[in-house]
Formats: structure tokens, C-alpha cells, sequence
């Protein structure tokens, strides 16, 4: 079937027209959703006293407060704490509290893990039970959280407290989050989306970029495959697809937003160790919509085939938007009744879009364009 796209306008009257389609651009956030808690030491009665954590089963420290689907809080880690010189460090597995500030910029993250939110005196909890090999005892976490808007790291000063045990210390602990910020560029195919993301490190140096591909379900939900991102020196975090663990990207209430939950193996790939790091958040905020129909290109109906013309070193620019792999015939002609269309150029689509670059005509022109 042949499709005409006419666009019935003088090239005399083309100078102020709007500039010509290009692929779409969303804005995009991508954080994780763990804590990095640093090493910590505090001395007491001439005794050192030092604090790790870690999320690792062998016990290597990674300095994670990950998430958890254990205990009454959203997170948890295992703290190993040192007394002096003793080979044997107290194992305590706890369930934390991450302190929740609230959304005050009201874009659907938590300000917690927004580098350019401040975090002033948050306090949060938690809690575990100590087992030294004959009894248990309860043990309590109190915890303080301090970040300037603009930085990654920040300070949280950790009581820990095994009262029954006769400890009582307040550690002075770095942590530091992992947000980063850009952009999602993308074209559509059929209920395809073709894309690519690039983000920067807010607060701190670094880049994650790489291919995302969709498929479009319905208007509020799109599938994904598995992909990868890589960071500046190459270095990969694999994450699985929405089809392995049941997470699309779903349209949420705001406008033009879409969130989902990315899981990976090794979310921190400067090390070794693995799982770790391994629960992100994925926002996507789309604010094109070609038909105006309040629904964002991301998940809407394809858009029907566009001519747009523009003026530019003395050429005309005129640029078709159609299926990839469709032929496209331009034509022109100098008056639209009676018509007589010449044929133009006759390319195939190899993206969504391609720019005809035509030298300044002598007189009126009319174009249109034969998709097949």
C-alpha cells in the first residue's frame, strides 16, 4: 500500500518554518538503592573499636547497606565490629531503616538519593540480634544522616548499642550514594522503541552508557530485554531483563513519567566481589508527545508519517518521518492544480527519519512524498 504525505507550501514561505523532526529525547535518573557506609573506628578506654559493613556471604567487606527482604525495614547489612586487636570480629546482622526526607521537588524519587537535595540531621533506626554462642541479645542501631545538596558523600553518625552485653559506642561514618543523571535518546518502530542512554555521576566522576531497547505493551507499560551499561573505562553492569523477574516500565501519575526496578549482579564492578549493589531504581521522563493526546511517545501508537521543511545555507531541508525500511519517493511540482508531480529521490529508511537536501528552487515548489 502506498502512503502520500503532501506538504502544500510554497518554498518562499519555508524561512521562519519549525526545524525539522529528530529522534526523541527523555530525561533520565538511575540510582541505586544502596548505601555505601565506610569503615568507621572509635576509640574507648584506650580500646580501638572498628565498625564495617558488608552485604557479602564470605564476609568480604563492601561497605554495603543494601536492600533486603528480611525484618520490618526496606534494608539491611551485616556489621562486623573489631575490639582491639581480636582476630574475631562481632558478627551483626541487621535490618536498617533508610531514613525517606520525602519527594519535595515532587519528581518521584526519594530526595534521600538525590545528590542535589540537601539531607540535614535525618534520623533513622534499626535493630538485630546479637548471638554470642550461648545467649542472644537484642541489639539497637541509632543512626543520624548528613549530606550537602551537590555531594555524593555525606556523614552518618551510628550508635550501636548490645545493652545487655555492655556495649555502647557512636561510630563516625562516611556514606556515599550512587545517582546518575542524562538522557535517553530513542526513535520507534512499529510497538518498538530503539534507544540509547547516557548518564553522568552526579556528585562525582563517572559515566554509564549504552543501548536500552522496549517493546510497547499498552500505553502505561513497556517490556525490555537484557542489557548493559558501561562505565568510562569500560567496565559493565549487566542487568537483567523485565521478563526474568516480572519488573516493566510502567507509566506513572506524574506527567511523562515511567519508573521501573533494575536488578544486576554486580552493581559496583570497580571490585571483584559479587552480588552487590545489585537493586536500582529507573526513572524516565518523556515529555514528547507528537499528537498531543497526552500520552508520551515512549508508550503512545507510532505517529503517523510527517513531512517537515526547513531553510538552511541555501538549501531547503526537507525531512520525512516513517517506519525504518519503508521506500520513500519525494516529489514536487510547481502547482498543486492541475498537478504534474516529478520525482525527486527515492530513498529507503534506514531510521525513522531522513533529511532531503534540495537546492534553492527558481520559482514556487509543492512536494510531497509516496511511502511503500
Amino acid at each position: 500500500m502506498t502512503t502520500i504525505v503532501r506538504l502544500v507550501v510554497a518554498w518562499l514561505a519555508l524561512v521562519s518554518a519549525v526545524s525539522a523532526l529528530r529522534a526523541n529525547v527523555a530525561q533520565v535518573v538511575l540510582h541505586s538503592e544502596s548505601v555505601r557506609l565506610r569503615p568507621s573506628a572509635v576509640d574507648q578506654f584506650g580500646v580501638e573499636w572498628r565498625l564495617e559493613a558488608s552485604t557479602l556471604a564470605d564476609g568480604t567487606v563492601n561497605d554495603e547497606i543494601g536492600v533486603s527482604d528480611e525484618g520490618p525495614y526496606m534494608h539491611g547489612t551485616v556489621l562486623w565490629l573489631t575490639e582491639g586487636v581480636s582476630p574475631v570480629p562481632l558478627r551483626l546482622e541487621c535490618q536498617i531503616e533508610v531514613p525517606d526526607p520525602g519527594d519535595a521537588n515532587l519528581n518521584g524519587l526519594s530526595d534521600f538519593f538525590e545528590v542535589d537535595r540537601a539531607v540535614t540531621e535525618l534520623a533513622s533506626v534499626g535493630e538485630f540480634i546479637f548471638d554470642d554462642g550461648t545467649e542472644l541479645y537484642q541489639g539497637l542501631l541509632d543512626m543520624t544522616w548528613n549530606r550537602a545538596a551537590g555531594e555524593t558523600a555525606g556523614t552518618c553518625q551510628l550508635r550501636l548499642r548490645i545493652l545487655d552485653y555492655g556495649v555502647d559506642l557512636t561510630f563516625p561514618h562516611t556514606f556515599e550514594i550512587c545517582d546518575y543523571r542524562g538522557v535517553y535518546v530513542y526513535e520507534t518502530d512499529g510497538v518498538n522503541v530503539f534507544g540509547a542512554l547516557s548518564l553522568a555521576r552526579q556528585g562525582a566522576d563517572g559515566i554509564l552508557e549504552g543501548p536500552l531497547l522496549f517493546e510497547r505493551l499498552d500505553y502505561v507499560e513497556l517490556a525490555f530485554p537484557a542489557f548493559a551499561l558501561e562505565d568510562e573505562i569500560g567496565r559493565r553492569i549487566p542487568f537483567y531483563g523485565s521478563w526474568v523477574l516480572d519488573t516493566s516500565l510502567l507509566r506513572g501519575v506524574l506527567p511523562g513519567n515511567y519508573y521501573t526496578v533494575l536488578y544486576t549482579e554486580d552493581g559496583w564492578p570497580a571490585t571483584p566481589n559479587a552480588p552487590e549493589y545489585e537493586v536500582w531504581n529507573l526513572h524516565l521522563f518523556d515529555a514528547n508527545d507528537s499528537d498531543r493526546d497526552g500520552i508520551p511517545d515512549l508508550s503512545d501508537d507510532p505517529p503517523p508519517p510527517r513531512l517537515s521543511i526547513g531553510y538552511w545555507d541555501n538549501k531547503l531541508e526537507i525531512e520525512i518521518r516513517a517506519r525504518p525500511g519503508q521506500q520513500v519517493t519525494l516529489e514536487a511540482t510547481p502547482a498543486v492544480a492541475p498537478s504534474a508531480w516529478t520525482i525527486v529521490e527515492t530513498v529507503v529508511l534506514v531510521g525513522a527519519t531522513h533529511t532531503f537536501e534540495i537546492e534553492t528552487p527558481s520559482g514556487p515548489r509543492f512536494w510531497r512524498a509516496r511511502i511503500e
